[in-house]
């Protein structure tokens, strides 16, 4: 185990950004994590990452070799002004005593950036490539992304699953916020979705696809076993071969759906 987190519940002011969260993230695991704007994913990920502590829970770590246990590179990418990526180099190098100089400057030079450029002339894309490129070289096992694809064109974003399952296959594990779930589709193991700060569904990929199925609308079921609807069909959740098998997208999309409906007809 890396991290397992316990009843995390956090509010800002009246607004509850999350509500009784509890999941453990294993050695070696990659999870994405999905939800809409606003369900709770980066609170989540800087709990995670220490950045921020919750009103009630507990967050329990535990590290097999390394005495600094995240990193995160978060979606608004914010930089030092002044420096380059020579200088967030030397930077890492003091806060994680493991950080890999070599592997972060073979992965400057895979987008051929200029490592003695100021950051701030950098394109969204590359700003995102040298967070994700400064959490890889960390060496934490555990890393944290906030939407690590995003402006990245389709090679940079290949790379960047190879980078990350090569370093899965080592032991570390990582937590990915993203919209782009088939991007995701196979590399992760674990899917955990978030909607109206609570986390409705946590599972590995696997057991979600196999204990799951597509039927149509109008086909009569269990209404306990009904997760949401996707169009004109119904997610259910069964060990029987009916309807079809969904994809992981159609399972989120069930999942959300179902949520706000319990949502807006006042159960939960």
């Amino acid at each position: 185990m890396v991290i397992k987190a316990s009843d995390i519940t956090k509010k800002f002011g009246k607004t509850s950004a999350l509500t009784n969260v509890s999941l453990e993230i294993p050695d070696g695991s990659y999870i994405i994590l999905v939800g809409p704007n606003g369900a709770g994913k980066t609170t989540l990920l800087r709990i995670l990452a220490g950045e921020l502590f919750p009103q009630k829970g507990r967050l329990l770590s535990k590290s097999r070799h390394r005495s600094v246990l995240t990193a995160f590179a978060e979606e608004n990418r914010e930089i030092f002004k002044g420096f380059n990526p020579a200088k967030y180099s030397q930077f890492w190098s003091l806060l994680y005593p493991e950080f890999d100089v070599e592997s972060f400057n073979r992965s400057m030079s895979e987008m051929n950036l200029d490592q003695k450029k100021p950051v701030e002339t950098f394109s969204k894309g590359m700003k995102t490539w040298l967070f994700n490129s400064l959490v890889i070289a960390s060496n934490a096992p555990l890393m944290l992304f906030d939407e690590p694809l995003q402006h990245l064109d389709p090679s940079m974003r290949m790379k960047f699953h190879t980078a990350i399952k090569k370093e899965i296959d080592k032991g570390r594990s990582a937590v990915v916020s993203t919209h782009e779930i088939t991007e995701f589709n196979e590399g992760c193991d674990r899917i955990a979705v978030i909607n109206h700060s609570n986390l409705i569904y946590f599972n590995t990929i696997e057991k979600a696809l196999f204990e799951h199925r597509a039927i149509p609308g109008t086909e009569s079921t269990e209404s306990d076993n009904i997760i949401g609807p996707i169009v004109n069909e119904n997610i259910i959740i069964t060990n029987e071969d009916r309807g079809r098998s969904p994809s992981l997208k159609e399972l989120v999309t069930a999942y959300i759906n179902g949520s706000d409906l319990n949502k807006n007809s006042g159960t939960s």
